[in-house]
């Protein structure tokens, strides 16, 4: 998955959002480590139990910075799903 995320800031966000790419990098990891079943393997992340929020406002921030993708809503923005 790095490699994708770095073939797609190279060629669609640009260098000027890095940092978002980065910590993308870093959501993925961290995922890939829950996922896999933790023990034996160091986190290396560099995430420690992110918060929910953090999680939204880090794939917000990537998804916003890439061209032809409409803006991500806010927290409490967007449409009442079902049971709202």
């Amino acid at each position: 998955m790095g490699k994708i995320l770095k073939v797609w800031a190279d060629a669609v966000i640009g260098s000027n959002q890095s940092s978002a790419v980065r910590t993308m990098k870093q959501l993925f990891l961290y995922r890939n480590w829950v996922a896999h079943g933790r023990s034996g393997v160091e986190n290396e992340s560099g995430l420690n139990e992110p918060d929910p929020f953090d999680v939204w406002q880090i794939i917000r921030r990537f998804f916003n910075a890439s061209p032809d993708f409409e803006p991500l809503p806010s927290r409490g923005e967007g449409k009442a799903g079902p049971g709202r």
